[in-house]
């Protein structure tokens, strides 16, 4: 019983972290989008863009998400989740290194896919 406990308290403080990680990276991403939109952006009125991609994605992937949660489980789905975000990140990367407008904002809607999966840890760590 005591190791049960244990273990599921172990599940929550993971939980929270990845949470706490995520928004704090959220945060990051947001703040910086939008600067590199201006440098990157071909009209500088489309700078925020990025910034209104990554709602988009979420909107998007909110639903079918919780679709895959219940399909595969929530460790399946939550490593989709993040290999998603992982690419997501390496493509802005790359796009800002080429200095691609359309593939960080591919990117971006990306980073609003993986987040639309985030937004499940707060359930999985109350399960």
């Amino acid at each position: 019983m005591r190791n049960k406990i244990k273990k599921r308290w172990s599940t929550v403080l993971l939980f929270s972290s990845a949470q706490a990680l995520f928004q704090t990276g959220s945060i990051l991403v947001m703040a910086l989008s939008g600067l590199v939109g201006l440098e990157i952006a071909p009209e500088k009125s489309l700078a925020t863009l990025p910034i209104a991609m990554i709602s988009v994605g979420t909107v998007l992937m909110m639903i079918l998400a919780s679709l895959i949660i219940k399909k595969m489980g929530q460790r399946k789905a939550f490593l989709i989740g993040t290999i998603i975000g992982v690419l997501a990140g390496m493509l802005s990367f790359y796009a800002i290194l080429k200095n691609s407008f359309v593939l960080f904002v591919l990117g971006n809607t990306l980073l609003g896919v993986c987040q639309a999966f985030t937004q499940y840890y707060r359930f999985a760590a109350a399960d």
